[in-house]
């Protein structure tokens, strides 16, 4: 290679590096932050749906058993203005009812799954405005689903730091 073209690589590979490293080193500060009962994930891969490719979330565990109950991410999705949520549970529930989520004692939505895959099935929807509010408002909420034999499992989750780690993710 000429020493012109080494140069010249070497000046875009210096480049690429002063432009990404600042979102990788925001990305790298907000990993891992902890807000009461919700995290800070970010990932730099190419393929992250997030904008920023950075979520909040939050795992809810049976108690008597330590086993996952329920994974909750929220994030904010190319554009939009408002958040996704993703709700993904192990298998093992009814598919066709879908998940009622509901904030403290307030009437819920019902969400179909949308997918499947080995761990485990997953609800998504984009929150509106109404959602947002009553999550940054709520103590908590709880997922209802059915369980294999029809009977109706609800699955409590917390909001407790759901405002501080909403606003840290949309900064």
């Amino acid at each position: 290679m000429s020493p012109i073209k080494r140069g010249a690589l070497i000046g875009l590979a210096f480049l690429f590096l002063v432009l990404t490293a600042p979102v990788a080193t925001a990305q790298a500060n907000k990993d891992g932050q902890r807000f009461d009962d919700w995290m800070m994930r970010c990932s730099d891969q190419a393929n992250s749906q997030a904008r920023g490719g950075c979520f909040i979330v939050q795992n809810v565990i049976n108690d008597a058993d330590q086993k996952p109950l329920m994974h909750i991410a929220i994030g904010y999705l190319a554009d939009d203005q408002l958040p996704a949520a993703i709700f993904t549970l192990p298998l093992g529930f009814r598919l066709p009812p879908g998940a009622l989520i509901a904030v403290d004692d307030k009437e819920g939505i019902r969400v179909p799954f949308e997918l499947c895959l080995p761990g485990g099935c997953r609800v998504q929807f984009r929150m509106n405005a109404d959602q947002v509010t009553a999550f940054k408002a709520g103590n908590g909420g709880k997922l209802t689903v059915q369980d294999g034999t029809g009977r109706g499992l609800q699955i409590p989750f917390s909001l407790k730091g759901f405002t501080a780690a909403l606003n840290a993710l949309s900064s």
